[in-house]
């Protein structure tokens, strides 16, 4: 294994590690999943991680061609909180439909 991806997957594992010790709520939620029949969808976990996922990358990914583009700085406060509540909506919905 490369050196730099050794050390990206020890960040990926070390921030993963931090995020649960500091966010009991969050494990609990995961532990639990669907145990109130909230969602609907028996949608594939692998699906809405791409889901999750697509969203994110492309807008890093593609920041400075839709800067060029559309004249939008992707990277913006504003924006990025918009995004953020843009996917969560679409995932929901997309679980209880």
């Amino acid at each position: 294994m490369p050196k730099r991806a050794f050390r990206e997957t020890c960040t990926l594992i070390s921030t993963t590690f931090d995020h649960d010790e500091a966010n009991p709520d969050f494990v609990r939620l995961v532990s639990i999943e669907n145990i109130h029949c909230v969602f609907t969808r028996r949608a594939d976990p692998i699906d809405v991680h791409m889901l999750i996922s697509a969203f994110c990358f492309f807008r890093v990914s593609n920041r400075h061609t839709f800067g060029m583009i559309f004249r939008r700085d992707l990277s913006e406060e504003e924006t990025m909180t918009r995004h953020k509540g843009m996917i969560a909506d679409a995932v929901i919905n997309y679980l209880k439909a």
